[in-house]
Parts: C-alpha cells; structure tokens; sequence
C-alpha cells in the first residue's frame, strides 16, 4: 500500500510516496523525461535521508541494470551528501568522491553526467574510454 505524505525541508513542503508500517519514503528523487525518444526531462531531488543513502550506492552497484532499456542513463553524483557523508568531508572538498563515483559509473554504461568539475570528469571520461 502506498500514501502520500507532506514532508518539510527547509521550510518548502514536498509530496513524497510513502509505503509500509511506518510509512517510509520509498523515493529520493523524481525523474521526468519529455518522450521516449529525447534526452530532454526534468529530475528533481527531494532530500537525502539516511535510510536513502545505501539505496544510493545500492543503485550504484547496479547501474548496468539500466542499460537493457536502451536509453542513455544519466546521474549527478556531484558534490552529493551521499559522498560526504561516507568519506566525513563539504561539498567543496569532494572532487575526489564525485571522481570516484562517476568513474564507477562510466563503467557501468553511463552516458551522461551531471557535474560541477568539467575538467575532472572530462578526464574521467578519457581515463575511462581507454580501457573500454
């Protein structure tokens, strides 16, 4: 059984999907695309709870799942609290995390990623494409 449940953050209220006996929330982010044959969408995140961060890198982990879709797979690991909160550092200090997981990801069959370094990611891509 799945509700709808009002959560606050930072004083906007946001419409999450709830399920089970203490209504958790089952979705961290909310993905749009504008047809079947673009690229053009919207995704939205709603905020990073812990209970959300294993199903991120749980997702991480199958990545490559995604690919028998035949479409391009985007993420936006960038700076993400789900790296900080791994490796104990700020945004501005997790260029090498975002490096990391973006990496990871181009191994799984990421086509597109959302990025705040340019040049380091750029430089994952190339590292990346030598060795496929």
């Amino acid at each position: 059984l799945i509700t709808i449940g009002d959560r606050s953050i930072t004083g906007m209220v946001n419409r999450d999907q709830m399920v089970g006996p203490w209504q958790i929330p089952v979705a961290d982010v909310a993905v749009t695309a504008t047809d079947y044959k673009s690229y053009t969408g919207e995704a939205m995140a709603l905020g990073e709870r812990t209970p959300i961060l294993e199903h991120n890198y749980e997702l991480l982990k199958n990545l490559n799942q995604f690919n028998s879709f035949k479409l391009p797979v985007l993420v936006g690991f960038s700076r993400k609290s789900m790296i900080n909160k791994v490796i104990n550092t700020t945004p501005e200090e997790a260029l090498n995390g975002t490096s990391v997981l973006n990496t990871l990801a181009l191994t799984k069959g990421v086509s597109i990623l959302r990025v705040h370094d340019v040049k380091e990611a750029n430089e994952c891509i190339r590292l990346v494409e030598m060795v496929k």
